[in-house]
């Protein structure tokens, strides 16, 4: 099991995006040299994802992996927070498949990968796949019961998308609340959103309420709110550059419903595409909330990451330990890339790339070893570019290693 789950992520990792399966990638690779494992048995492998997906394995690795974070960071997991992305596939009898209607987009059979992630460096601490359709407070009690429970570690800090406001999820965080919570305001029925627009419109031209993020100036402004019997703080913000942008373009090509438009609607027109509000349960400057919420990203490149280089989708497996055992895999392949790209980095400050991991992966990759008689192996001098990758990553190659002492 250990030598597949090591071919598993060899495969997962450096594949790189490709859509090598694992059985060519281990048979061209020289690890396959390594192991006693039948390389065409690694392209149906459904005995190792069954066995990845049984929980005690998941729980394992998780504590190992906090565990060893700690050493390195004695806060790690005490900030966290959760979000979810959708998994669409086209299993028939998936257990954790349902219809769902996620944010303001359109519907879909799916499953939801949920995910618990560090505030301090956005690395997953925990993981859930859930029904599609369950997506409110449920699911925020549920992973905080979880990880709580498993790993011992308390969820402070909720930061969610358009498709998680609902009754409950105010009821339950609310001013003064002990957990911070901060999520996008739905433009649907029961929520405040065009009449907050038009309280606001005429302050969109007050310099007093401008600030700017990187190369975009925003008008914003705090106010409170009821939401479903809660007092909550509604952040309005204006993106003005893409409110232009897209403006303009969407006028060039619908110059003729815009002139039959009335003056309230061509107004609303203008800045719809950079107009949202965040509703939170905390008093910040509008700057602050709005740096909180992009913090957002760092669980969407996670996202990001396992499904376009990890290969989390397509999702294939057939069965819950499967399916379990697939999504392990990812997630695990996930954390190393993040590991890696995280040690590429300038400095913890500067998160400037110093070589990407495409780069580390493809200048390494035809590295020639040797496998004798006595089981040592010979390693042949690295060419420059490959020796550059090994230097950033501070890792000293040796002319030759004894597999019995590795």
């Amino acid at each position: 099991l250990y030598e597949r789950l090591l071919s598993h992520l060899l495969h997962t990792i450096l594949k790189d995006g490709s859509r090598i399966g694992c059985d060519d990638f281990i048979a061209k690779s020289f690890f396959s040299y390594l192991t006693g494992i039948a390389v065409p048995t690694l392209k149906t492998d459904s005995p190792y994802f069954a066995s990845m997906g049984d929980d005690r394995r998941k729980l394992a690795f998780f504590k190992a992996f906090v565990a060893y974070m700690r050493t390195r960071d004695k806060d790690f997991g005490k900030g966290v927070y959760v979000d979810s992305t959708p998994l669409p596939n086209d299993i028939d009898d998936n257990p954790f498949n349902a219809f769902c209607s996620h944010g303001l987009a359109g519907g879909a059979v799916q499953s939801r990968l949920v995910l618990v992630l560090d505030q301090g460096n956005g690395f997953p601490v925990w993981f859930s796949f859930i029904n599609g359709n369950v997506l409110d407070v449920s699911t925020t009690d549920f992973m905080a019961e979880d990880v709580k429970e498993c790993l011992g570690i308390e969820i402070v800090s909720y930061v969610l998308d358009a498709g998680y406001p609902e009754k409950g999820l105010f009821r339950k965080y609310g001013i003064g609340s002990d957990k911070t919570l901060l999520v996008r305001m739905p433009d649907k029925k029961g929520y405040p959103f065009k009449e907050t627009y038009r309280n606001c419109r005429s302050l969109f031209s007050n310099a007093k309420y401008v600030f700017c993020r990187g190369s975009h100036n925003y008008f914003g402004v705090r106010r409170e709110v009821e939401l479903f019997g809660s007092r909550e703080y509604a952040y309005v913000f204006l993106d003005k550059l893409n409110a232009e942008l897209k403006f303009n373009k969407w006028l060039r090509e619908n110059g003729d419903d815009f002139s039959r438009m009335t003056d309230k609607e061509k107004n609303w027109r203008a800045v719809k595409d950079g107009f949202f509000i965040l509703v939170a349960n905390y008093s910040a400057e509008p700057q602050k909330i709005l740096a909180d919420y992009y913090g957002r990203t760092d669980i969407e490149g996670v996202f990001k990451t396992s499904k376009d280089f990890a290969g989390l989708l397509p999702l294939n497996k057939w069965n819950v330990r499967t399916v379990g055992g697939k999504i392990l895999n990812d997630v695990i392949s996930t954390i190393i890339i993040l590991m890696l790209r995280d040690s590429l980095r300038v400095s913890k400050k500067d998160k400037r790339i110093k070589i990407t991991t495409s780069e580390v992966f493809g200048r390494t990759q035809s590295w020639i070893c040797l496998k004798q008689r006595n089981g040592e192996l010979m390693i042949d001098v690295p060419r420059k570019q490959a020796r550059e990758c090994y230097e950033k990553l501070m890792i000293s190659i040796p002319s030759s290693l004894k597999l019995d002492d590795v």
